[in-house]
């Protein structure tokens, strides 16, 4: 028989949740984890912002996060601690009878024990499955029932750090400036802000802010104004808002319109008003996974997995192994493994799975026709603050320059000062201008990134320092020459080395470039670099190009996605460029491949892969994707936690 929860109680359990008890969220823990579609289709959230905080649970997910420095397994398991708690599409249903009453007690008690609690308190004895925030204003999730005293950021074994919150600021004001990341309280909802702004009321204006939580269900009215994810009933079926709207009304099954998604039948009983509140709640006992792994494949194992339901039942998954083959050597990959529901059984996510992966398009600039893009603004860069955002995918091992800046527009230069280039065998190095014209020192990301693979580069200089930030971490920084420029033009792959400026070398190389972004007397923070890698890894080119031309200080920005002619347009300033010599425009390709057989692993953590292995009829047995590294020579295993050469690997 299953548990009912009244829509009352419901209402009262998700108001209380979103006003947050203790007044204060979360402090900044730098998340950069802000962007994504929005595609509230899915009731569990598909939505990148909404997973931080998981409608009807209260307890967030992990975000996309980049490869940590080194790329290695044993640095990403600690993203994947604990599986999100995951409350899968509501359906209503009629009954009267005195047993599903007092179940629906028992119900309500549960979800309240396991569900977001606030601040964590000394004197309160938490459940399993319990999150709350810790002094340091991170968000821990119980790892044991009766967790009485057991301070989460001093005790180890009886809470798990999720990886951390949002600040929230209380009630909306229209006097204060928000920022990105801020969460404020509407009445009883919340909203989450996509962007700085001031007086941008969350009910009534569209791309500022992201509802977190849907507000009690109840039936549709025509006279309310709902917003993207609220839920309501009508005709027998649940819905949820597919965007803003008023006096649209939900459809009656199997027509369908583009402002709300069917999410199941729902009878209502006027005088009973009993939602059955029906799911999963992923594994979080963490002893499922282990991998062993050589240079050429990963055999990823798993054995007590068991699915917790939110009706009190349980799901046993059987032992089992995959054995995936034709990996390179020394790799990192990434692994979604899931519950089908439909087959009652474990699956990964490969291709075909995914409805829409993310793919940039750019212009390639070959080996053999030395073709650039000249620009037209003749000027003098900043000495103290510069930041140059770019997207590349290249193959050579050749040495070839990326951006530059020039004291001539076209043809050979005898003074660079500034450069990025690829030194050869895939590094990619940054320096600047120094005494007598030489550039040297670079700071220097030795990858190698001769991978075919795209990746988003950032190379900032603060005065003193050049820092260099390969798909959104910092893998270099060294002290960088001071002398001052001369007069130039910003280029992009031109055919200059930049090493040598008065005998610059015709050393150009086999790449695919796009959306490269100066800011000329701005450093991008470490918080804006991650953003915008996550921007595209979650979505589309479009979104990513969107979070550029949003950040403060951007002076130029080249799309390079023409796809005719030979201007290259300035989205952000007036610095036109042009198309030099031999080129191919338009070329687009996926962000990064599938690889192995079967073709499971991989390449990089994509938002729509982690979506996929979600959606209605999923569970996720991982909190985003697991990765697992090939090893550099021989044979790994073990009990160790990760890294390369196999061991074991919790998630």
């Amino acid at each position: 028989m299953a548990d009912f929860i009244t829509e009352e109680e419901l209402g009262k359990f998700e108001s209380a949740e979103a006003e947050h008890p203790a007044g204060v969220g979360p402090e900044p823990n730098s998340n950069p984890y802000l962007v994504g579609s929005v595609s509230p289709v899915l009731q569990h959230d598909s939505n990148l912002v909404a997973t931080q905080y998981k409608r009807g649970s209260g307890v967030p997910v992990f975000p996309l996060m980049p490869a940590s420095p080194g790329s290695q397994a044993q640095a990403n398991a600690g993203s994947t601690g604990v599986a999100s708690n995951l409350i899968k599409p509501v359906q209503v249903q009629t009954n009267t009878n005195t047993t599903n009453i007092s179940k629906n007690t028992a119900a309500i008690a549960t979800l309240k024990a396991t569900s977001f609690q606030g601040d964590w308190a000394s004197g309160v004895t938490y459940t399993q499955g319990a999150s709350v925030v810790g002094s340091d204003g991170n968000i821990y999730i119980s790892l044991v029932d009766n967790n009485l005293g057991n301070d989460p950021t001093s005790t180890s074994g009886f809470w798990q750090i999720t990886g951390g919150g949002e600040v929230f600021l209380g009630a909306w004001n229209s006097g204060t400036a928000y920022v990105i990341g801020n969460v404020v309280s509407v009445s009883a909802q919340l909203f989450f802000c996509l962007q700085n702004n001031t007086n941008q009321n969350p009910t009534s204006t569209s791309g500022y802010w992201q509802l977190l939580n849907p507000g009690a269900i109840a039936a549709w009215n025509s006279g309310t104004a709902y917003l993207t994810g609220q839920i309501v009933t009508n005709g027998g079926f649940v819905f949820s808002a597919l965007q803003n709207s008023t006096n649209q009304t939900p459809p009656t099954p199997p027509a369908t319109n583009s402002y709300w998604q069917n999410l199941g039948p729902a009878q209502i009983d006027p005088s009973t008003s009993y939602v059955l509140a029906k799911g999963s709640t992923p594994n979080t006992t963490g002893t499922g996974f282990t991998y062993t792994s050589t240079t050429s494949s990963i055999t990823i194992n798993w054995t007590g997995l068991t699915l917790f339901r939110a009706d009190g039942t349980t799901t046993s998954i059987p032992s089992g192994s995959q054995t995936i083959t034709g990996l390179s050597a020394n790799t990192t990959y990434y692994f979604y493994p899931a519950f089908k529901e439909s087959t009652q059984s474990l699956f990964f996510v490969q291709a075909s799975d995914v409805a829409s992966l993310v793919n940039v398009t750019g212009t390639l600039f070959t080996v053999s026709t030395a073709g650039y893009v000249s620009t037209t603004t003749n000027g003098t860069p900043s000495g103290t603050s510069l930041s140059i955002e770019f997207l590349i995918k290249f193959t050579t091992a050749n040495a070839f320059s990326i951006v530059e800046h020039t004291n001539v527009q076209t043809g050979t230069a005898t003074n660079v000062n500034i450069s990025v280039e690829s030194s050869g065998s895939g590094a990619i190095r940054f320096g600047k201008r120094a005494s007598g014209g030489t550039i040297t020192p670079f700071a220097v990301a030795g990858g190698p990134y001769n991978d075919g693979k795209w990746h988003h580069v950032v190379c900032t200089y603060n005065g003193t320092t050049g820092t260099i930030y390969v798909d959104g971490v910092s893998v270099t920084g060294t002290t960088l020459a001071t002398a001052s420029y001369v007069s130039g033009f910003w280029r992009v792959s031109s055919n200059q080395s930049g090493t040598t400026p008065s005998n610059a070398s015709q050393a150009v190389g086999d790449e695919t470039i796009a959306d490269v972004a100066i800011y000329d007397g701005t450093v991008l923070s470490s918080i804006q670099v991650v953003a915008d890698y996550n921007a595209l890894v979650a979505g589309t080119q479009s979104g990513y190009e969107a979070a550029v031309l949003a950040n403060s200080g951007l002076t130029y920005f080249w799309k390079l996605t023409e796809p005719s002619g030979t201007t290259a347009a300035d989205s952000k300033g007036s610095n036109t460029g042009t198309y030099q010599s031999t080129f191919t425009l338009h070329q687009t390709s996926p962000i990064a491949n599938v690889v192995g057989s079967p073709a499971i692993a991989w390449q990089i953590k994509q938002y729509p892969v982690s979506q996929t292995q979600g959606i209605q009829g999923n569970v996720p047995l991982s909190a985003g994707g697991m990765g697992l590294a090939t090893t550099a020579a021989g044979t790994g295993g073990g009990t160790g936690q990760g890294g390369a050469g196999g061991g074991k690997n919790y998630f």
